[in-house]
């Protein structure tokens, strides 16, 4: 395009069937009475079918042949189509959220004293509720809402509603609250603990806790999940991940991928930590790697239409992990295959990365070293990413004058970023320290031994430890 309007940003994210769709949605007349933007839609569509640039003057000289040039027509007509796209955004979002139609549906027969429409309506919207598999926000939401609506409509039709349907309606406003509240919590939580260093206040929460604890909801998996997945991330025990572990075995298909994503990389998360602190490392890395064959298996990973792809750091992640389980082939296997699930972005450097891990885990450094040059890595993770990984790689290969330049880098990089969480700078600064001892060991002309502390605290919050031990207990050694 020639020029900058909000509209052709819309048109950047529609795909063929949207441009059909949104054509019949301008034609209509009970969207849209403008015959004027009906005709800039279609030469706006021509022009984009055919891949061809658009000015204003040239829209302008379509719409009104022989007339002279006016800007302000032409700005407001485009305003209008981005009016009525935001229209049919709604719209679609409309038809897609689960009984939407059902819940208006009911409200307008309710206000129109339609009796028969109404109750009629409502057990077939309770009907489809009960046959419901997924038990979701939405789920409970329409649970409440529904009967809410229920209640409301009863006086017009008589003085007195049942007790059980007026408790019944408390129950499920009980429910959806307690989901709702949950999944904050459960967000708030995972981006205080593996985010940034944020301060929330969660006052409620010890209500929540206090509430589920003295009543009973065996038979609500979806509300126990949450709730142990909160407590996962608030008090890291494990007593609650096996729990989850053994809800998910159970209730699996109660939850949407979009649902199960936060449980499965959360537990993911609870994993990875007890590896970083040196806790049941075998048995939790063999949960992680089931976690990450599960994620992979199920397709948990395609959370949205709107993002159908593997994400990049997951991908690299379940590389890391498949290689520390000497799962080679697997590994290697999965790089292949899953690499055109990556978003283009994103693609050439997370392969060429986990490339260079592979070969490193093979002890082929040269190998690795050739796929670690490939890497962009204006991203700070990847940055962090090659920068660790060319530093086991120089040592190995006993480029010493290399590495000292590049702990400098690193270094330098690390105090520029303010945007890294100091957690995550800390395991870097932790790891730069103790290579860069282990250099000057190998650097120094003396025999004097060289000694290392692993019982540090530092050592404790550290980048690739099992690497860093097998190198010292050969420094130490020699």
């Amino acid at each position: 395009m020639e020029f900058k309007a909000k509209i052709f940003e819309v048109f950047k994210t529609f795909s063929n069937e949207d441009y059909t769709k949104f054509g019949q949605f301008v034609d209509s007349d009970y969207f849209n009475n403008s015959e004027m933007l009906r005709k800039l839609y279609v030469i706006i569509a021509k022009k984009i079918s055919s891949q061809k640039s658009i000015s204003r003057e040239y829209l302008f000289e379509k719409l009104y042949p022989g007339k002279e040039y006016r800007e302000g027509t032409i700005v407001n007509l485009l305003s209008g189509l981005y009016k009525l796209s935001e229209d049919y955004i709604a719209f679609e979002t409309y038809k897609q959220e689960s009984m939407a139609r059902d819940r208006y549906l009911l409200k307008g027969l309710g206000s129109r004293r339609l009796s028969k429409f109404f109750l009629r309506n409502y057990e077939l919207a309770v009907n489809e509720l009960n046959k419901s598999i997924i038990h979701d926000e939405d789920y409970f939401y329409n649970r409440f809402e529904i009967d809410a609506t229920y209640i409301s409509f009863i006086p017009s039709e008589s003085a007195y509603i049942k007790t059980e349907i007026i408790q019944g309606c408390h129950d499920k406003l009980v429910d959806f609250m307690l989901v709702k509240t949950l999944a904050i919590y459960i967000f708030m939580l995972n981006n205080k603990k593996y985010g940034y260093d944020h301060s929330f206040n969660m006052s409620f929460m010890e209500t929540v806790i206090g509430y589920i604890n003295e009543n009973s909801f065996e038979n609500n998996p979806a509300i126990l999940i949450n709730y142990n997945l909160m407590m996962l991330l608030k008090e890291d025990d494990e007593q609650y991940y096996f729990k989850l572990k053994e809800l998910l075995l159970t209730h699996d298909h109660i939850l949407v991928n979009s649902a199960k994503w936060p449980v499965y990389i959360c537990m993911a998360n609870f994993c990875e930590v007890r590896l970083d602190a040196g806790l049941s490392n075998e048995k939790f890395a063999r949960e992680l790697y089931e976690l990450y064959r599960n994620i992979i298996e199920k397709g948990i990973y395609k959370i949205e239409t709107w993002y159908p792809h593997l994400h990049h750091r997951l991908y690299i992640n379940m590389v890391q992990n498949g290689l520390q389980q000497k799962e080679l082939a697997w590994s290697e296997n999965f790089m292949e295959v899953y690499k055109t699930e990556l978003s283009e972005e994103y693609r050439i450097d997370t392969y060429n990365l986990c490339r260079a891990l592979h070969y490193f885990s093979l002890k082929e450094f040269e190998k690795s070293l050739h796929y670690v040059n490939k890497v962009q890595y204006d991203d700070p993770f990847y940055f962090l990413q090659i920068k660790s990984l060319a530093l086991q790689i120089y040592y190995e290969l006993g480029l010493y004058d290399t590495m000292a330049s590049a702990i400098d880098s690193y270094k330098h990089y690390l105090k520029e970023k303010t945007e890294i969480p100091d957690r995550y700078k800390n395991k870097h600064k932790n790891f730069i320290a103790i290579v860069n001892k282990m250099l000057k060991a190998k650097s120094r002309n003396d025999n004097e031994q060289a000694r290392f502390d692993v019982t540090k605290d530092d050592f404790k919050n550290i980048l690739k430890k099992d690497w860093l031990l097998e190198k010292i207990g050969e420094v130490e050694k020699a």
